[in-house]
């Protein structure tokens, strides 16, 4: 499944959506829920589901009892990256934001996946990265 998903968000911030598609039809063979979230991507991805609905099942994962902030955090990873593909950089902006403000450590994820260039330029991603890089110095420092 890891190997599934790194391989469906490296299509989606290529653009290659064949391979997006193949990548859900995998991930439609897996009975599990979280197979089910991330083929919810994929089909936002493509466009085949609306950009609302795959906010309302983001939002879900991350309003769940018992999420922890790496979890949720990832959960933001992923909407920020589908809002951004799909032409919402203010959506995507506050999934980056709400990423930052828990537990996100992926500074090279903000510096150079493809499907965040839009937003780098935003006021607000330069904060969020500043959050993100404190964070980071703190692990490596400590």
């Amino acid at each position: 499944m890891a190997v599934l998903i790194l391989r469906m968000r490296g299509a989606a911030w290529r653009g290659d959506m064949d391979d997006v598609r193949q990548c859900r039809d995998a991930l439609n063979e897996d009975p599990s829920h979280m197979a089910s979230y991330v083929a919810t991507y994929c089909s936002a991805a493509l466009g085949e589901v609306s950009e609302e609905a795959a906010m309302a099942t983001l939002d879900g994962m991350l309003t769940r009892q018992q999420v922890n902030s790496r979890f949720a955090s990832m959960v933001c990873q992923f909407a920020a990256e589908l809002m951004c593909i799909r032409g919402a950089p203010a959506e995507a902006l506050r999934y980056l934001q709400q990423a930052a403000n828990l537990a996100l450590i992926d500074l090279e994820w903000m510096d150079r996946c493809p499907a965040l260039t839009p937003l780098r330029a935003q006021p607000g991603f330069a904060e969020a990265r500043r959050k993100v890089r404190s964070r980071v110095e703190a692990i490596w420092s400590a």
